[in-house]
């Protein structure tokens, strides 16, 4: 399990007193203007009674959960000079049904952020997503490294988890990407699952036996000549850290998702990883070029056990079984031919 120390928590628990009715429109859910935002602006646009208990009057920079049973709360303060203060995180929970608060205080977190590096989770609070029985406050430490904090309806830490989820399981387990160093030539994906039910996460991308993955290394470190490879810098010499990510589904509007799925009825995950020469070809190469690039399927039967997987080229799995979507591939039927041996 990973490291937690809370050198610095409390919870307590408060009867709530509204000092002003809620507005009588529907609560928009979001604060008009521009950051940072009062407590109090936050908690009247999701129609919350403002508790007379603390200061509402203070400025945060926040992320939230809310639905018809209760409103979940992280924040950090912002300074009089309109700079964060990251090193404590405060973290709030209204139970609508009895009208009450509890609130709790955390501060000094570590976790491992990259693998063999651990550090402090303390960063801007972003969203919250409650999945299953638990919370999950997304801390973001840089634009491609972040954290979760895995909380009890009682405000209690139950883990730190490195990244932020991608998908999630009505069983409350969830999928996690890896954080990754920001100013980096290439950025391997990592991809974990975590189910609250065992100790820690287990590591399910890369796999330890991949033939598509073995032979890109393979290409990457012997079919690239000198004067075609990346020189500088910015470049990677080790073909095993690859650039490669999850690949996106994109609508019309420009709004993007990763390409990733889950089947609760059969347990199982699919998801496309685009493959790049990124940081091994050189820059003018890379603009034009597309032979490099491979976008590869996985499929992985997860519950109840064990883990096993099945990788296929997006070129071929259309050919071989009839359709790419990935929602059609977790079906049982489908599984049963993509894992027959």
């Amino acid at each position: 399990m990973h490291r937690l120390l809370l050198a610095a928590a409390f919870v307590t628990t408060l009867t709530c007193h509204a000092s002003a009715q809620p507005p009588a429109e529907p609560c928009p859910g979001y604060v008009l203007g521009h950051a940072p935002y009062k407590l109090r602006a936050v908690l009247e646009a999701f129609c919350i009674p403002v508790p007379t208990a603390f200061d509402v009057d203070v400025s945060i920079q926040y992320g939230a959960y809310n639905n018809p049973h209760e409103f979940f709360l992280a924040y950090n303060l912002v300074t009089s000079s309109n700079t964060l203060e990251p090193q404590r995180l405060r973290i709030m929970r209204y139970d609508k049904q009895n009208r009450k608060w509890a609130t709790a205080e955390l501060s000094d977190i570590r976790t491992e952020i990259l693998p063999g590096l651990p550090g402090p989770c303390l960063g801007s609070a972003g969203g919250v997503q409650r999945v299953g029985a638990l919370f999950y406050v997304s801390i973001e430490l840089s634009p491609s490294a972040g954290c979760q904090l895995v909380v009890s309806d009682d405000l209690k830490v139950k883990t730190i988890l490195s990244g932020w989820l991608v998908a999630t399981f009505s069983s409350g387990a969830v999928v996690l990407e890896g954080s990754t160093r920001h100013f980096a030539p290439t950025h391997p994906l990592r991809l974990s699952l975590f189910d609250p039910r065992s100790a820690s996460p287990t590591t399910i991308y890369p796999p330890p036996s991949d033939p598509l993955r073995a032979a890109y290394i393979q290409h990457l470190s012997t079919e690239i000549s000198q004067s075609d490879r990346c020189h500088g810098d910015n470049c990677e010499s080790n073909a095993e850290q690859f650039d490669n990510d999850l690949g996106s589904n994109c609508e019309s509007s420009g709004h993007c998702q990763p390409a990733i799925a889950v089947n609760d009825k059969t347990g199982s995950l699919a998801f496309r990883v685009q493959f790049s020469p990124t940081g091994f070809i050189s820059f003018d190469l890379l603009k034009g070029s597309t032979g490099w690039d491979k976008e590869v399927i996985y499929v992985y039967r997860l519950f109840p056990g064990p883990v096993a997987h099945r990788e296929f080229l997006s070129s071929d799995i259309e050919a071989r079984f009839g359709t790419s979507s990935l929602d059609e591939i977790l079906t049982s039927e489908m599984l049963a031919r993509i894992f027959a041996k």
